[in-house]
Formats: C-alpha cells, structure tokens, sequence
C-alpha cells in the first residue's frame, strides 16, 4: 500500500477572481471547499505568484580539458504574495464553505508578458494544507496589466516626447513619436532631414521594433515597418520631412522589467545608404494596456 502522504485530500476545491488587475490593485477572490472526506486541515491559504524564465550560459570543463559552454533555461518565481483563508477550520464532509477575501496585488508588480524570448506569468493559487496528505491546489492564470507612468496625464496619451536628434557629417535628423500609447491603434511621428551637403539615399523607412531581453538570450524584431521614400537625391541645406503612421500589432505585449528580463519599443526611422552605413534614428515609446479611464 501506497503511503498515506503520497494523495491529495478528498475535496472540491474551488477558485474565483478577475481575469486582469492592475498592480497594487485589491484583487477581489473566493475560495470553496467542500470535503468529502473527514479531514482537519491545517489551512486553506491563497498564493499569487509572478514567475519569468531567463537564461544564462554555462560552462562545464570535461576531465581532459575540454571546454562546453551551453545556454540553460532558468524558472525565477520574483514574487510571493500569501493570505490564510481558513485556518485550521472545522469543516462537516458534504458540507462546502465559502469565503471571499481581498489579495493585495504588489505595487511593483511587472506586468504579464510573453514576447519571443521574455515571458512573465502571475498564477493564484488556491492551496488546502491536510496533516499527512499532499498539499491539493487550484490555480488560474491572471494577467497583471501595464498602466500608463504615473506622470503621465491621461489626456496627453498619445502625445509626442521632445524630438530627438542625431547629427551626422552628411545630415541631420530630427524624430518625433508618442510617448505613451495604449495597446491599439497606431503610431504616428514625424522624421526631419536638414542636408549639409549632397545626399542620396536608396529610401528611407520608419520601423516599430520589438526589443527583449532574457539574460543570455536577446530578440530584436521589426513587427512594422512603412517606406517613406524611394530613391532620393537632395542638394544641400534642404530639408524635408516625413510623416508616418504604425499600426500595432494586434496582440502587444507591453513594455516590461523584471528582475532577470525586459521588453521594450522602440520607433526607427532608417536612411538606406547604397554601400554605405546606413544613417539611422529612434526613440523608445511606452506602450502599455490598461483599460481607458472612465470619462
């Protein structure tokens, strides 16, 4: 016979909360048990808990001096939140008991994500402690959501950052994008070229740019992408200017640190140079996608 800790109590363990919260939200939750079984658990507790996987590189010397060096998936759960529900409760078999309590959500919390290479998860957990018994638990996953920065007012979504500028010996250019966007839509901005002297270019294009960061393992991806010129030839001190427009992808993850990774956006605008370096200009947007405030 099996020894008696290797099975879970005989019981209907139930979980209930929103699909999506804010950090630092109150997380409105209930818990049901029911037992089938006469039991005395020790307690029936709540765990919310952010995970992210990353990577390192190893390196591993073999008895004759060789050397290996391979790149390992590493699983860090960056965040524990826990909250007794019941403890060590008299509970009747048949009969299920019920509660609804509020979880605190971390303040600091980075929100879900899941990229090429980044991928951040929240999981709640609802856990039934029983003396001499495996622990039985319940779980769904919860997307933590990216609100907007603080000092950002929402009635400026939307707007563009000061200009960047990047000088170079045959040009300059001036770039204007969005500083806060929501997770739909489009990216508009504006690109500006002053020659100094001749130019030719092959085209020029603007970018939306996906950047991840998990340790050992990095992605850069063009998601979008906009030609805003073809073959162009400029004499000097004239300067033209390019608008753009971006559509987002339909699923964005927004922008994310954790401890060990990162996601960002970034706006390109490339000159495309004929055997030649190409000239190039960009700026970081902060997308993120919480729901629009309420007017």
């Amino acid at each position: 016979m099996l020894p008696r800790f290797l099975f879970k109590p005989k019981s209907q363990l139930q979980l209930h909360t929103a699909e999506t919260c804010l950090p630092g939200a109150s997380l409105p939750v209930e818990v049901s048990v029911c037992l089938q079984e006469q039991l005395k658990p020790r307690e029936v507790r709540l765990e919310l808990v952010g995970q992210e996987t990353y990577y390192v590189q190893e390196t591993h010397y073999g008895p004759k001096g060789q050397v290996q060096t391979r790149t390992v998936r590493k699983v860090n759960a960056f965040a524990k939140v826990t909250h007794v529900v019941l403890e060590q409760p008299s509970l009747t078999p048949g009969v299920e008991a019920s509660r609804e309590v509020s979880l605190q959500v971390p303040f600091d919390a980075p929100p879900s994500c899941q990229g090429e290479v980044v991928d951040v998860r929240w999981t709640l957990k609802a856990i039934l402690d029983a003396p001499g018994r495996r622990d039985q638990v319940q779980e769904v996953p919860l997307q933590v959501l990216r609100a907007a920065p603080a000092e950002v007012d929402p009635g400026k979504e939307g707007k563009a950052w000061l200009p960047v500028e990047k000088s170079f010996e045959d040009c300059a250019l001036t770039i204007e994008v969005p500083a806060v966007l929501g997770a739909r839509g489009t990216v508009s901005g504006r690109l500006l070229l002053k020659t100094n002297r001749p130019f030719q270019a092959r085209g020029i294009r603007a970018e939306l740019v996906r950047l991840e960061d998990a340790g050992a393992r990095r992605s850069e991806e063009v998601l979008v992408h906009q030609n805003l010129s073809g073959p162009i030839s400029l004499n000097p001190y004239e300067a033209p200017s390019f608008a753009f427009s971006l559509p987002l992808p339909q699923v964005v993850a927004p922008t994310m640190a954790s401890p060990h990774s990162s996601l960002r956006w970034q706006v390109r605008a490339v000159l495309d140079r004929r055997l030649r370096t190409d000239f190039s200009i960009w700026q970081d947007v902060f997308i993120h996608n919480a729901p629009e405030p309420s007017r």
